[in-house]
C-alpha cells in the first residue's frame, strides 16, 4: 500500500535502532545473531547461491516508467557454521544457520543513485528551463520482528502490499510514522500506531527500526553505493543441527516488512512524498509453485479427458 502526501511536518518519537556489526558494514547495514570468524567470505559465498527465495514487485513512484517494477528479493541459504552458539552455550553438532538477505533490483542503472536519477523526471523550472532530477528515498528495516504464524499466514503473496497481513489501519499508521528525516529514531511509535497494530506489532517481544538512505538522484560521486542485485541487509537464525530443518523451515515462513518513503521535487516550489509498506515471505514462492503444478495437473487431466472424448 502507498500513501501520497505533500511534505508536512511530522511529529517524531525516538525508537531504539538495531545494533550494527561494524566488521560486516561493507556487506550489510544490519544483522542479528553471532557471525562466524570468517563471516564475510562465508556469507558472501552462501548468498550467491540461495536455496530458497521469493521476489515481489513495487513501484518507487508512478512518475515515470523506470520508477515502476522495482524488485525486492528475500533469499535464504543454509550455512555451515561450526562455531555458532547461543550466548555462551556450546554449538549443536555440525551446526548450521539460516542466512537471510534482502536484495533489490530496478529497471535501469548500475547502482541505486543512478537508478533514482534515471527514473525521476526533471524538475520543472521557470525561465531558466528544467533542472536536474531531485529525488531521495529512505528505507525502514525492522530488526528482531518475528510475527506470529497467524499474522504471517494472512499475507496475500500476489502483491507486495501488507494490508492482508497487518490490516489497513496498521499499514496507514506505519506510513504515518515514517519520519521526514532518514534516521532510525525518526519512526513515530505513538498511541495510534500501538492501537492500530496491536494484533501484529503489539504481540512482538522486542523489535527495532533501522533507517537507511535508499537512493539520491544528485549524488553521483558517492562510494559504497548499493549495486543492483546486491545484498542490502542480512539476518542470522539461531544455530541448529544440520539434519534438523525445523528452524530453517520456520525462517522460510517468516513475514518480512519494510517501509519506504520517497521524496521527489516536481518544480521550483513543490515536492511530492510517497510512503509504502511492503511485505515479503520466502515460503510464498513454494505456495505459488504448488498452485502452478496444480493448474498444470488440471490442464493435463482436461487434455486427457478431451482426447478420450474425441476417441470415443
Amino acid at each position: 500500500m502507498k500513501r501520497l502526501t505533500i511534505i508536512a511536518t511530522l511529529h517524531l518519537a525516538a525508537l531504539e535502532a538495531s545494533a550494527q556489526r561494524a566488521e560486516f558494514a561493507e556487506y550489510s547495514i544490519f544483522g542479528v545473531g553471532e557471525a562466524p570468524d570468517d563471516g564475510y567470505d562465508t556469507f558472501l559465498a552462501a548468498s550467491q547461491s540461495p536455496i530458497a527465495q521469493n521476489q515481489v514487485f513495487f513501484n518507487r513512484t508512478d512518475l515515470t516508467d523506470l520508477d515502476q517494477n522495482w524488485t525486492w528479493s528475500v533469499q535464504m541459504s543454509n550455512v555451515s557454521m561450526s562455531n555458532a552458539s547461543l550466548s555462551n552455550s556450546d554449538p549443536p553438532p555440525n551446526a548450521h544457520v539460516a542466512l537471510t538477505t534482502y536484495n533489490f533490483g530496478w529497471p535501469e542503472g548500475d547502482n541505486i543513485n543512478n537508478a533514482t536519477r534515471l527514473s525521476t523526471p526533471s524538475v520543472r523550472g521557470g525561465r531558466e528551463g528544467n533542472l536536474q532530477p531531485n529525488s531521495t528515498a529512505c528505507i525502514w528495516l525492522l530488526s528482531g520482528a518475528k510475527f506470529p504464524q497467524n499474522v504471517s499466514d494472512k499475507w496475500d503473496s500476489s502483491s507486495s502490499d501488507c494490508t492482508s497481513a497487518l490490516g489497513e489501519d496498521c499499514v496507514q499508521a506505519i506510513m504515518s510514522g515514517l519520519g521526514l528525516d532518514c534516521e532510525s529514531g525518526a519512526f513515530t511509535s505513538n498511541r495510534t500506531f500501538r492501537e492500530s497494530c496491536a494484533s501484529s506489532f503489539g504481540v512482538l517481544g522486542s523489535w527495532g527500526v533501522n533507517a537507511q538512505p535508499f537512493g539520491n538522484s544528485r549524488d553521483r560521486n558517492a562510494t559504497d553505493v548499493l549495486e543492483k542485485g546486491e545484498a542490502l541487509a542480512w539476518h542470522l537464525s539461531n544455530p541448529y543441527q544440520a539434519d534438523n530443518d525445523t528452524i530453517f523451515e520456520d525462517e522460510k515462513s517468516r513475514l518480512h516488512v519494510i517501509g519506504l518513503s520517497v521524496t521527489s521535487q516536481l518544480n521550483t516550489v513543490s515536492f511530492l512524498r510517497r510512503e509504502y509498506v511492503l511485505c515479503n515471505r520466502v515460503s510464498a514462492s513454494e505456495s505459488s509453485a504448488s498452485l502452478q503444478r496444480g493448474n498444470m495437473a488440471i490442464l493435463g487431466l482436461t487434455t486427457v479427458l478431451a482426447a478420450l472424448y474425441l476417441y470415443v
